[in-house]
């Protein structure tokens, strides 16, 4: 590894990535949460946490990211050629105490983003901004410019390959005016749902900066 004298004589940087599924911030390598994959008990699908806490220590610029939840494992079925089970979705989407439940069942694509609403309020913000309330407490890090990576859309015409044809499509509702495609489907869709609006709002105010 390149000393810190020959980066500033090159100006040079070292960057380093470190894969986290959910951010668990322990400063302990020997955390049981980092020696095996988890399955996460809310999803069905298999979580993998790397002990990076001490490279966020030793570095002057800090990048994080976390991608939203994906749909529960059971989402798929049992036979990939189905449309899907959805009743996690109206599921969430009637018993959350976020939002009244009076729209719910009347289309696939509400239920849908209210649960993906739920989810980022419910789950996805107090796990990360208690990673966040960590990484402020922390002495060592007060110099370190800390960075929100925000997660990209999935692309409708990523997000359509390999589909069995009796998938439903959904209309993205936050493309741009004029997109020329704005149907994905229903795992995309739930995806891309999920609270970036709340969630760049609770960045800013946590001492992150943005891109």
């Amino acid at each position: 590894m390149p000393s810190e004298s020959f980066l500033k004589e090159t100006r040079t940087a070292l960057l380093q990535y470190t894969h986290s599924s959910t951010l668990y911030s322990s400063p302990k390598r020997s955390d049981a949460s980092y020696q095996f994959p988890i399955v996460n008990e809310d999803t069905g699908v298999k979580q993998s946490d790397n002990f990076w806490y001490r490279r966020a220590q030793k570095s002057d610029i800090l990048f994080l990211n976390r991608a939203p939840d994906p749909a529960p494992a059971k989402s798929y079925g049992d036979d990939l050629s189905v449309s899907g089970n959805w009743s996690f979705a109206s599921l969430a989407c009637n018993n959350s105490e976020y939002f009244s439940n009076v729209s719910c069942g009347e289309s696939l694509a509400y239920d849908l983003a209210m649960a993906a609403l739920d989810v980022t309020l419910g789950r996805f913000l107090p796990s990360v901004l208690e990673t966040f309330q960590q990484l402020a407490a922390d002495a060592t890090l007060k110099d370190t410019r800390r960075i929100w990576q925000g997660s990209w859309y999935i692309q409708t015409s990523c997000s359509r390959i390999g589909n069995p044809r009796n998938i439903p499509l959904l209309e993205g509702f936050w493309f741009n005016k004029g997109a020329v495609e704005t149907v994905m489907d229903p795992w995309s869709f739930y995806y891309n749902a999920q609270g970036r609006a709340v969630f760049q709002h609770h960045v800013s105010s946590s001492g992150f900066s943005n891109v």
